[in-house]
Order: C-alpha cells, then structure tokens, then sequence
C-alpha cells in the first residue's frame, strides 16, 4: 500500500491517514507513506502516524517512509515517535523502501 502526503501534515489533513489505518489487514504487508511534500507536521498528525502503526504491528505489517525532509525527521525524533517507528524503516525513496523490504522478507524465508 503506498500513500503519499502532501503538504502540512495538520489537523485538517490528518484524519486522511484514517482512511490508510483501516484499510491495513491480513493480505498488506508493506505500507510506504512518501512524506516529500511535507514541511512540517503538527501532534495531530504524529498521533495519526502511531495511530496506523498500531494495526500494522498486529498484522505484522512493515511501515516504511519515504523522502523524509530533514526538518520534518528532527520532529519525529524529537517526539519520539521515530524510534516508536523505527528509524530503519526510513528511506530515501520507495524504491529503496521496496528493496529493503524484499531483502528483509527474503531472509525470514
């Protein structure tokens, strides 16, 4: 599943990550978010992003993002919610995200 945010991740765009959280189940495995046109993010929007990675640990799905801005990464780290997300799980761009998903499920085969 690949969703892309596009501009300020605030309280008027964050419920559209609602949309994302219910739809991850049994048959996702991967979700990318590509955050490249994202300046800033208020709490609304990083309670939405742990908000969707609540359904994704218990489907044992792998949440990637993808072309963090250094800004908006020194948010999520300051919040915490980086390493709630894990850092490794950010790339450079999706098709990193895709090949380091393929690497990591070819390994646990």
């Amino acid at each position: 599943m690949l969703y892309e945010i596009n501009g300020p991740f605030f309280f008027g765009a964050a419920h559209k990550l609602v949309d994302v959280t219910g739809k991850v189940g049994m048959n996702t495995r991967l979700v990318i978010i590509k955050m490249r046109e994202v300046p800033t993010i208020d709490t609304t929007g990083l309670h939405h992003l742990r908000t969707l990675l609540k359904p994704c640990r218990r489907h044992g799905v792998i949440l990637y993002r993808t072309e963090v801005r250094p800004v908006l990464l020194a948010v999520l780290e300051k919040s915490g919610l980086a390493d709630e997300l894990g850092n490794a799980c950010i790339c450079k761009d999706i098709q990193t995200a895709l090949r380091h998903f393929q690497a990591s499920t070819a390994n646990h085969l």
